[in-house]
């Protein structure tokens, strides 16, 4: 059996490099320019949106969560003016603009045409207030987010015993620990002895542990650093007797686990 290999024309192969046939230069130069037309055309059309004033941003949306900013708070944020055309307005610096309010955690700005901008936000959340000389707002992540002033939310729970220069000095630990304290706090209120007097303040000590105050009865009890879970499962059984339901008590020590050390009022 015989391979035949087609052979390349030898006239061809002999030819000039250069020599690439009669309208090779003119398909190349009508290439270029179409290539250039387009990209002027893109450049030209950008432009033309980017400045006419049929493409006038006529609203600001504020979508998500608007709890404890409003939404024209949000709007003023935005620096978007009234002659700026939605091709005009820088969507990251809107971004950066509503971040620098303390009450703004997530922002997520984009166009919707023809004449709108939306502003999506997620709030920081505050489930406490850290006492450190001052009151400041901290979220369930156990971030510190902003200093209480007269206008904030300050029905939460308080946590105290933690130092300022510390939680400077050691961000990453103290912030682990306040996490944790956070965790004890959300325990807590899920249980039953606290939905009719909830939690005023938690003092936290490194060395001795938790110790909680009622809010109503301005109760003092002490967990101490043993299984928070195992002490509260003794306080919600002494809640059921009838020496808790007939008298009124300043403290309740449950450092044990074992018993209860109970001081009258």
């Amino acid at each position: 059996m015989f391979l035949f290999k087609r052979k390349k024309n030898r006239k061809w192969q002999e030819r000039p490099v250069l020599y690439r046939g009669r309208f090779f230069y003119i398909r190349q130069v009508a290439q270029v320019a179409l290539v250039v037309c387009v990209l002027a055309l893109v450049i030209a059309t950008y432009l033309y949106f980017r400045n006419s004033s049929a493409m006038l941003v006529k609203r600001v949306e504020v979508a998500g969560s608007v709890k404890y900013i409003s939404e024209n708070d949000v709007i003023a944020l935005s620096e978007i003016k009234e002659n700026d055309t939605l091709f005009r307005v820088s969507l990251r610096h809107v971004q950066q603009n509503v971040l620098r309010s303390p009450w703004v955690r997530e922002v997520r700005v984009r166009r919707e045409f023809p004449d709108t901008i939306q502003i999506h936000i997620v709030e920081q959340e505050p489930v406490a207030l850290l006492n450190v000389g001052a009151l400041y707002l901290v979220n369930e992540q156990g971030v510190v987010f902003k200093k209480v002033d007269e206008t904030d939310p300050k029905d939460f729970p308080i946590i105290s015993g933690y130092d300022k220069e510390e939680l400077a000095q050691f961000p990453v630990l103290m912030r682990r620990s306040l996490k944790d304290t956070l965790g004890f706090l959300r325990y807590l209120n899920e249980q039953e002895f606290f939905i009719q007097d909830p939690i005023s303040e938690i003092v936290v000590d490194m060395a001795f542990g938790y110790t909680v105050y009622t809010k109503n009865k301005a109760t003092e009890i002490y967990y101490g650093t043993g299984d928070y879970q195992k002490n509260q499962e003794l306080l919600e059984r002494f809640k059921l007797s009838n020496i808790f339901k007939q008298q009124s008590f300043a403290r309740l020590d449950l450092g044990s686990s074992q018993r209860i050390i109970a001081r009258r009022m």
